[in-house]
């Protein structure tokens, strides 16, 4: 049973080249299909989704947790931070991701397998919209605030996807939510500033249209009785 693999033994099964060896070398990544599938989709499938007993998925909660670390790690470079027994490269979380890998080797069953690749997609997707987030405000003047506040919305929309409803046991760190949330409030941080001095800019522009666009004084001229 998948409940009596410790997960600090993941890396010590990934890198067993016999037990990786006994698996189907044409399987395939389901999650690479996200490629294909736009933003909207992948939200609309989301929304469409029945809801789970995520009580009954606490382990595949700690799944995901490691390698959604091992993800965000691995996208900022901070790979090394991690403790060597929670330690993957890409390679080797493509690996754990396949759905053979996952359903032989970790002995998930069919549901769990579906859960964890389906999360993963949704997660791949959130990064990738955290960064064009990101990358949009660090150029924000060349962006309508609309547009601002729609990319908002849709990375918000994938964070809650990824992780709502999910339950973290009190002795397993829930590191993954707290560093992706940490990132996330701080571009909403971001751009409610700039909202609100866009709307300051604002309302200085119309009172500038309002009040003349040139003052002259004309000082009194005192009248010479003498």
């Amino acid at each position: 049973m998948i409940e009596n693999i410790k997960l600090e033994n993941f890396a010590s099964v990934v890198e067993n080249k016999e037990t990786l060896g006994n698996i189907d070398n044409e399987s395939t990544i389901h999650g690479k299909e996200i490629d294909k599938q736009t933003t909207s989709e992948l939200l609309k499938e989301l929304s469409n989704r029945k809801p789970c007993d995520y009580e009954a998925f606490n382990v595949v909660v700690h799944f995901n947790e490691i390698i959604f670390i091992n993800k965000h790690a691995n996208q900022n470079g901070n790979i090394a931070k991690l403790p060597n027994h929670l330690r993957f490269t890409s390679k080797y979380i493509n690996a754990l991701l396949l759905p053979k890998v996952l359903s032989q080797v970790f002995k998930f069953s069919p549901l769990q397998v579906e859960e964890i690749l389906f999360r993963n997609k949704l997660f791949d997707r959130f990064r990738f919209e955290l960064l064009k987030l990101e990358l949009i405000l660090d150029h924000h003047k060349m962006y309508d605030i609309e547009i601002l506040k729609e990319q908002k919305e849709i990375t918000s929309n994938l964070f809650y996807g990824v992780f709502d409803e999910y339950v973290w046991s009190k002795t397993f760190p829930k590191n993954a939510f707290s560093s992706n949330s940490y990132e996330l409030g701080r571009c909403i941080g971001k751009l409610n500033n700039l909202v609100k001095s866009r709307k300051r800019m604002a309302t200085i522009a119309k009172k500038k249209a309002v009040w003349p666009k040139v003052y002259r004084f004309i000082p009194y001229k005192i009248p010479n009785y003498t």
